[in-house]
């Protein structure tokens, strides 16, 4: 009856965002952990040297430009990509590949003291905060000990022994292997509990048939963003006649019903509204941060146009339509899911009384002042 709507690509939705989420705070604990455990080691290396020689190397300055960058790139992961979440994989890249790089260039080229105990733990520590980009990761660890590699070579040559040249080999090799099964392991556990929890998270809060956030979840969100400054529309709307459409062509039939209206409502509605479905032939959609109520009434009369059609079932025509009723809210006023609800209940009702197929706006003042449009 109506195409286009698929229940699973909600869900693979939700689990995108809680794949971003968990990729913002591991990237986040990532930095956390450069700032403190790679710059308190740093401190610790290099204490002796300056309480017995009186002075610092190039790689102690490289270090402490390392954690100043961690500490920028951290503020950039706790206030500015929460609210740009589709820039979380490119920098989440480019924080795991400079540390890479900051870790071998201290090893290859400048003054460390600590050895290679350094560039493993440059290399292999990034392995446990990666769950998405695991390709980059592999793609950096070898272009580092390809350089590795190619830095001994230029500086013994192959000749200086073709035993140490392997072993050096091996060594390089061995890392590698153990950083990505770290990282390749950690990574199926980390989405294997993200897929669980995005279920657990399914199951809760989405209405089974329609994909839609079912009652529990509405009520919550809104009785969270109810009091928010801006103004905000609840818009309540019902299947006219659908018992008759049950008791005429089926339960079936009466689903599919459903799910159309479900498929209709998130493509007419904007994404960041709440869509949800109270139960039976009732559902429900909490507008947010309007700029007008124009927009909520403009969207309302599209969807009521798009739902209004007449399906030929057999040899009957199913006559299909929604009554709605609106009722607006500013921030000056702060009233509860089932205050709204009441209110855009009555208008409902005026919707139906007045001829169905239509919608009412319930307006603040006096209690009976409703505005019916077709």
């Amino acid at each position: 009856m109506w195409s286009g709507y698929n229940p699973k690509e909600k869900f693979y939705q939700d689990y995108k965002e809680e794949l971003q989420t968990e990729m913002l705070r591991l990237q986040k604990i990532f930095l956390y952990f450069i700032i403190f455990i790679y710059g308190s080691y740093t401190i610790a290396a290099f204490l002796p040297e300056w309480l017995t020689e009186y002075q610092i190397g190039t790689s102690v300055y490289v270090s402490m430009a390392e954690v100043v960058v961690a500490i920028l790139l951290l503020q950039v992961f706790k206030y500015w990509l929460p609210k740009h979440k589709e820039y979380i994989t490119p920098f989440s890249i480019f924080a795991i590949m400079q540390f890479l790089i900051i870790g071998y260039l201290q090893y290859a080229y400048f003054d460390l003291k600590g050895d290679f105990l350094l560039l493993i733990f440059a290399i292999i520590a990034p392995a446990i905060f990666i769950i998405r980009f695991n390709f980059f990761y592999a793609v950096g660890l070898i272009l580092i000990f390809a350089c590795d590699i190619f830095a001994y070579c230029q500086q013994f040559g192959i000749e200086y022994g073709m035993k140490t040249f392997y072993l050096f080999c091996v060594q390089d090799i061995f890392v590698f292997v153990v950083a990505m099964f770290i990282n390749i392991n950690f990574a199926r556990i980390k989405r294997e509990e993200i897929v669980i929890k995005s279920k657990l998270i399914q199951e809760r809060d989405r209405d089974g048939l329609t994909g839609l956030l079912n009652r529990r979840a509405g009520e919550w969100y809104i009785q969270n963003h109810g009091s928010e400054k801006g103004l905000s529309a609840m818009i309540l709307l019902d299947v006219d006649n659908f018992k008759q459409i049950n008791d005429t062509f089926g339960h079936k039939n009466g689903d599919a019903v459903l799910v159309g209206i479900a498929s209709i409502m998130d493509s007419v509605f904007r994404e960041s509204d709440y869509k949800i479905r109270l139960g039976g032939d009732e559902f429900l959609i909490f507008m947010t941060d309007l700029p007008s109520h124009g927009i909520a009434v403009k969207t309302v009369e599209e969807f009521i146009r798009s739902v209004t059609k007449t399906v030929l079932v057999g040899e009957k025509k199913m006559e299909i339509s929604c009554s709605v009723g609106i009722v607006f809210q500013d921030g000056s006023f702060e009233n509860s899911f089932t205050t709204l609800y009441e209110r855009a209940d009555t208008a409902l009702y005026e919707s139906k009384r007045e001829g169905k197929g239509r919608y009412s706006v319930w307006n603040y003042g006096e209690k009976a002042k409703i505005t019916v449009e077709e």
